[in-house]
């Protein structure tokens, strides 16, 4: 879709896979947009974000649960 709009730009984010996504948990990726939608402002060119931080399951309490490190 990229290609076929001209003046269009792209904003990734790495290892997300194949779809588009916004208004999740990736800050960056919600910045361009926010900026986009509100400001009509764009990237000088493709931007891409850092992956967004891996959900954590919760424990019965409803608090995310602490990772601990395998051996």
């Amino acid at each position: 879709m990229h290609r076929r709009l001209t003046g269009s730009v792209l904003v990734t984010e790495r290892d997300a896979g194949t779809h588009g996504i916004a208004g999740g948990p990736n800050r960056c990726v919600n910045g361009h947009l926010e900026a986009y939608l509100l400001e009509g402002r764009l990237p000088a060119r493709r931007a891409a974000c850092a992956p967004h931080a891996e959900p954590r399951p919760a424990d019965r309490a409803g608090k995310a649960a602490a990772v601990r490190p395998t051996r």
